[in-house]
């Protein structure tokens, strides 16, 4: 069964994924959490995520590549994020 994750789900795990193609167990635990998917879901999303990238991005230099987000922004939409999910 295919799972589909909405706009707010897409635009954190992007966030994660541009910040590490690899997260630890504990951090994709605490996705699905947050995201209230299994921890499958999670590793499946990531494992596309990064067949992807290396598609479209064969090509591109690293300094094209990088993304830059604060710590300070990064907690503060997962804070948005999750004050969404409770209202």
């Amino acid at each position: 069964m295919r799972i589909r994750f909405n706009d707010e789900a897409k635009l954190l795990l992007n966030i994660i994924f541009n910040l590490t193609q690899y997260p630890s167990r504990k951090q994709k635990s605490n996705l699905s959490i947050i995201l209230g998917k299994n921890v499958r879901s999670i590793n499946i999303w990531f494992q596309n995520a990064r067949i992807n990238f290396r598609k479209t991005h064969k090509f591109k230099s690293k300094s094209e590549n990088s993304f830059n987000i604060s710590k300070l922004d990064f907690l503060a939409l997962i804070c948005e994020i999750l004050k969404n999910k409770c209202d």
